[in-house]
C-alpha cells in the first residue's frame, strides 16, 4: 500500500470522487502534480466466478486512477484510450493504483499506471490517453 496522502472525508477526497467513485468503493491514496494513487479494498462485488477481482473493475480502477492524475492541472478530461495488461490478480486485500502523466499537450494527456496487491505484488501495467475537453480550471485542480 502507499503512504496515504489524503484520508476520507477530506477536501481532496471531496473533490475527486463521483457517484461511481463511490459505488466502486475507491480511496484517494496520493494526489499532486501529474501523480494520482488510488486503492479499494476487495468486496464481494467486484469480484468474477473465480473469487478474483473481475477484470472490468481492473480496467475500471485504472480508467478512475489515471483520469485523477490527468485533472490534476485543472482540466476536464474524457477518455480516448486505455491499454492493459493483466499480469496476475488478488483475491483479498487492498489493491492500488498509482498514475504517472507521462507527456501533456494541450488537448491530450498520456498517463501510465501500475495496480499492486497489498504485497507490492504487480497485477496489472498500461496507459491511458486523455482529450481535454475544458481550456480553464474547475473545482478539482491541485492548485485549489
Amino acid at each position: 500500500m502507499l503512504p496515504s496522502k489524503a484520508t476520507e472525508g477530506s477536501s481532496l477526497n471531496d473533490r475527486i470522487r463521483d457517484p461511481f467513485y463511490d459505488y466502486c468503493h475507491f480511496r484517494p491514496a496520493i494526489w499532486e502534480p501529474d501523480h494520482a494513487a488510488l486503492e479499494v479494498e476487495l468486496f464481494p462485488e467486484c469480484k468474477n466466478d473465480f473469487n478474483a477481482m473481475h477484470g472490468g473493475f481492473m480496467l475500471t480502477l485504472a480508467d478512475h486512477t489515471t483520469g485523477t492524475a490527468a485533472h490534476t492541472d485543472g482540466r476536464s478530461y474524457v477518455t480516448s484510450g486505455i491499454n492493459m495488461h493483466f499480469l496476475s490478480n488478488a483475491t483479498d486485500g487492498i489493491v492500488t493504483c498509482d498514475a504517472h502523466v507521462v507527456k501533456r499537450g494541450r488537448s491530450i494527456a498520456v498517463v501510465e499506471f501500475k495496480i499492486t496487491d497489498d504485497t507490492g505484488r504487480l497485477l496489472a501495467t498500461g496507459s491511458s490517453s486523455f482529450f481535454c475537453v475544458s481550456e480553464k480550471e474547475d473545482d478539482r485542480s491541485f492548485r485549489k
